[in-house]
C-alpha cells in the first residue's frame, strides 16, 4: 500500500500534508484514508494565522483523534497559499532580476520566503508568507514530525507527470523522496534551497511616520496663520 512505502533515510514512513487557505488534507505515514482537518476563520484567514493558541491546538487534537504515527512529512502549498510568476527565458538576466524583485515586493506580508525555479525554458518565482511555514514547522516538531519539503502544488504539477492534470496525495507520496530537491524553504532535512526573506515593517513605519510628519505640519501652520493679526495678513 501506498502508505507502507518507506525513505530510504531513517527508515521512517512518510505523510504527505496539502494545505489550503481553509483546510488542510493529510495521507500516509499509518493512515490509508484522507483525513481533514479544517481551519475555522478566526483561527486562519487571508494565509496568516490570526490565532496561533487555536491553530496549535486544531493540529494537536487531529493527530491524536486520529492517533497519527509521528513520520517524515512532505508539506504541499495549495496555489491558494503561494504568490507566483513566471518569466520566460528570452529576457536578459538583469531584466529577470528586476521583474523579479518587484514582483517579491508585492507580495504583502512582512517576512516572505522564496524560490525561483527554472523549469521548461522559464523562471518561476514562488513566494509564501514566512510566518505560516515557520509556526507549521514549529508544531509539527512539537508532534515529533519530520518535515522534509515544503512543496509548492505548481512545481509539483509540473514535475511529476502523474501530477499534471490531476492532484492525488497517494502520488504525491510516493514521489516524496524525489519533490525534496523542490522545497520552498530550508528545513532540518535539506539543505540545498535557496530562502529569500524580507521585512517590510520598517519601510511602513517610516512611510506612516512621514505622513505624521506632514500632518502635524500643515495643522502647525494653520494655527500660526489663523494667530497673525488681521492688519498684518494684508
Amino acid at each position: 500500500m501506498e502508505g507502507d512505502i518507506k525513505m530510504q533515510e531513517g527508515k521512517k514512513t512518510v505523510a504527505v500534508l496539502y494545505i489550503e487557505p481553509t483546510q488542510a488534507y493529510l495521507y500516509g505515514s499509518n493512515i490509508t484514508n484522507y483525513l481533514l482537518l479544517k481551519f475555522p476563520p478566526d483561527v486562519v484567514s487571508d494565509q496568516e494565522i490570526v490565532d496561533l493558541e487555536n491553530f496549535s491546538k486544531l493540529f494537536w487534537e487531529f493527530f491524536q483523534q486520529h492517533q497519527v504515527t509521528p513520520s517524515h512529512i512532505l508539506i504541499l502549498l495549495s496555489t491558494g497559499l503561494t504568490f507566483e510568476k513566471e518569466f520566460p527565458d528570452t529576457l536578459s538576466s538583469i531584466d529577470v532580476d528586476k521583474d523579479i524583485k518587484e514582483f517579491i515586493d508585492t507580495v504583502p506580508f512582512d517576512e516572505i520566503v522564496s524560490n525561483i525555479y527554472k523549469l521548461n525554458k522559464k523562471e518561476k518565482v514562488v513566494a509564501i508568507n514566512k510566518k505560516l511555514c515557520d509556526e507549521i514547522l514549529s508544531i509539527l516538531g512539537k508532534l515529533q514530525f519530520q518535515v522534509i519539503a515544503f512543496v509548492p502544488e505548481s512545481i509539483a504539477h509540473e514535475v511529476v507527470s502523474e501530477l499534471a492534470n490531476n492532484l492525488d496525495l497517494s502520488v504525491l507520496l510516493s514521489n516524496a523522496d524525489y519533490l525534496k530537491q523542490y522545497s520552498l524553504l530550508k528545513t532540518e532535512n535539506t539543505e540545498m534551497y535557496k530562502t529569500t526573506g524580507k521585512k517590510k515593517t520598517e519601510k511602513k513605519r517610516l512611510i506612516f511616520l512621514g505622513g505624521v510628519f506632514f500632518i502635524l505640519l500643515a495643522i502647525l501652520m494653520v494655527l500660526l496663520i489663523g494667530n497673525v493679526p488681521s492688519n498684518l495678513r494684508q
